[in-house]
């Protein structure tokens, strides 16, 4: 499943970070983003619950429009015969856009007082047959927001994360589940594995 009409935009300001969207409108220039049913939704423990439009697959959460992280491998000292012992892994932010609604101060001041977002949990959900169903997920843990950016009617965080869980979840062309594949990094332990992720437990 592709993701329709992605767009590249420039964050306002000095900022020279180019942001992914996902959903664009033609019809709808000014804002360039789409209030059509949502494909990717994130949660942040409780904080959003409530504010969820038309999406019967996730109560605790609001759309997503674009978001942005990565994961690196970085190598020190002698790489030619030291390349696994002197490696390690970073985690980038997590840059997420979301729509501006009345969790937005609640967000800002948890980035005021440095409150702990024990779990940040983005997924994708799609049709497969009939049914509305998780395509992908991921699960950011001990999450500080870090920049809090209101731009018109958007809000952009900059979140601080620990451990990351990606999974994905695998169907055959009939839509049969033929099980699921996903990763694990944790900045905490320094360790990470290939352990697939339990839907129930993480929502």
């Amino acid at each position: 499943m592709s993701v329709n009409d992605m767009k590249i935009i420039k964050l306002a300001g000095r900022s020279l970070i180019h942001f992914p969207i996902h959903g664009t409108n033609k019809n709808n220039e000014l804002s360039g983003i789409s209030k059509s049913t949502p494909e990717w939704m994130i949660r942040m423990d409780d904080i959003l619950a409530g504010h969820v439009s038309s999406h019967a697959g996730d109560s605790k959460g609001t759309q997503l429009f674009g978001f942005s992280y990565h994961t690196e491998r970085e190598t020190v000292g002698y790489t030619v015969n030291q390349l696994i012992a002197n490696a390690a892994f970073r985690l980038s932010d997590l840059i997420v856009l979301i729509q501006n609604a009345t969790y937005s101060p609640i967000l800002e001041q948890n980035m005021n007082n440095g409150t702990l977002i024990n779990n940040i949990v983005i997924t994708r959900w799609g049709w497969i047959g009939a049914s509305l169903t998780q395509l992908e997920q991921r699960v950011f843990s001990i999450c500080y927001i870090t920049q809090f950016r209101q731009i018109l009617d958007y809000v952009v965080l900059f979140i601080r994360y620990v451990e990351v869980h990606e999974n994905i979840y695998i169907y055959s062309q009939t839509g049969e589940s033929m099980g699921q594949t996903g990763s694990k990094i944790s900045a905490l332990t320094g360790l990470s594995s290939t352990d697939a992720l339990d839907a129930e437990a993480s929502g």
